[in-house]
């Protein structure tokens, strides 16, 4: 699949688009956060839980929480706002582990990152997620799939509700296949975080590009895969069939 990767989001910022017009980042020197104004209105910023930052580890367990206010109460247009204080590493958190910022801004997307501290300092030894990938280390995932919408014409694509039941499902990519097993490209995934937790339901939006809506019909399963080598098959029915019913 074709993932809408920070690339996309920069162009589209760029040349004007809607897609992501409040983007919230970790500054990896400074450690503090920082909200990028990329929209066409200046924002309010004032509350002092306008962000929250989370840490998981692996196993989608919470691990710590610290609330962030800016120095100023407004980000005006084109700016970038930076916050009070840095992010606070606690000095017991010192295994591989997921952030999550995430801002009471409407419409503006959580941000993930993976890192490991040590004493303050980051590590480079990621050797744990190398672990999970061939299944030496880490959770088991459950993650149950439904289609939640298919009725519109293919080439407005459709709709997934995913749910992780047990585990954390990280870097979670998409596969559509035709009767024998072929791809069936190219296939476009909205939206999709590099982290899903524990619990946690997500909608997913996925589409077909010209070419792939030729075959439409032949579209047979659509592949999850996950970072440890998961795999979640789910199998679609005949477009005919969804669109007369």
């Amino acid at each position: 699949c074709l993932d809408l990767t920070g690339s996309f989001h920069g162009v589209t910022a760029g040349t004007g688009g809607k897609s992501v017009p409040i983007h919230v980042q970790l500054n990896l020197e400074s450690m503090k956060i920082e909200l990028v104004n990329r929209g066409r209105t200046n924002l309010n910023v004032s509350s002092s839980s306008a962000i929250v930052v989370d840490v998981f580890d692996i196993w989608s367990k919470h691990k710590f929480r610290q609330y962030f206010s800016f120095e100023h109460a407004t980000s005006t247009l084109g700016s970038v706002s930076t916050s009070r204080d840095a992010l606070s590493w606690p000095s017991s958190i010192t295994d591989v582990s997921f952030v999550r910022i995430r801002s009471c801004i409407e419409n503006v997307r959580d941000n993930w990152y993976w890192m490991r501290r040590i004493n303050g300092v980051y590590s480079n030894d990621y050797s744990a997620l190398g672990a999970w990938r061939d299944g030496k280390y880490g959770p088991t995932v459950k993650l149950d799939v439904n289609i939640l919408d298919m009725k519109s014409p293919p080439n407005d694509g459709f709709l997934l509700r995913l749910k992780v039941m047990e585990g954390l499902v990280f870097y979670p990519t998409f596969t559509a296949r035709n009767h024998v097993g072929d791809r069936v490209l190219p296939l476009f995934v909205d939206h999709m975080p590099m982290v899903i937790l524990e619990g946690e339901e997500l909608i997913v939006h996925l589409s077909l590009g010209k070419t792939a809506q030729i075959n439409a019909r032949g579209v047979k399963t659509i592949d999850i895969d996950m970072w440890a080598g998961e795999r979640k098959t789910l199998f679609m029915p005949s477009w005919t069939s969804l669109r007369s019913s």
